[in-house]
């Protein structure tokens, strides 16, 4: 309103007044579209730094909320804007009515999908992240499992009350090390 007030007018023309009043508000729109695109630059180098993921879908969400809601506005800011612009009015003077608002509009909206798209790629970034780290999870389980289980097959072996031709505990303990060993080294080359 101050943008509005410190331009001077020759007259008190409603459609120049109505004009300035939507371009002001048009403007503040793309400011903050942008500054939610800044938002979503942010998420970005967020996920990929691998920090605070339980935050990222919450701040995705109200980010996608502001924008759907933007986006009905200014849809809506320019069917009345063509409606001045194309329709004959009585009461707003068309020549005097700007026809960059449409413009600046139909630019706010562009930067509004252009928005969703962005969030769209950081949702899958986000679910891309999540399901490297479960696989990075899963394989050092997978790594501990089969470390674990020479050891596991041995003592099983020599568990049961059947009589073995070695009985010697500490030997089957440097058995079981050795082969689990040579194991996690075969299955680290491998990988």
């Amino acid at each position: 309103m101050d943008t509005l007030l410190k331009k001077k007018h020759r007259s008190l023309n409603p459609a120049i007044i109505l004009s300035d009043l939507l371009e002001t508000f048009v403007e503040n729109a793309i400011d903050s579209i942008e500054l939610l695109d800044h938002k979503t630059d942010q998420l970005q180098k967020q996920i990929i730094s691998g920090k605070g993921f339980a935050k990222i879908l919450t701040e995705v969400e109200e980010i996608k909320e502001n924008l759907f809601l933007a986006g009905k506005q200014l849809r809506a800011d320019l069917e009345v804007v063509r409606e001045i612009l194309f329709v004959q009015n009585d009461h707003i003077d068309a020549k005097h009515f700007s026809g960059h608002i449409q413009e600046r509009i139909l630019h706010a909206i562009d930067i509004v999908d252009t928005a969703r798209e962005a969030l769209q790629g950081i949702n899958n970034l986000y679910l891309t992240a999540l399901s490297n780290d479960m696989n990075v999870r899963i394989y050092k389980l997978t790594n501990l499992g089969a470390f674990l289980l020479v050891p596991a097959t041995i003592a099983a072996i020599w568990g049961m009350n059947v009589p073995l031709p070695v009985e010697n505990f500490w030997f089957v303990l440097g058995i079981s090390t050795v082969f689990s060993a040579l194991i996690w080294l075969w299955l680290n080359y491998r990988a």
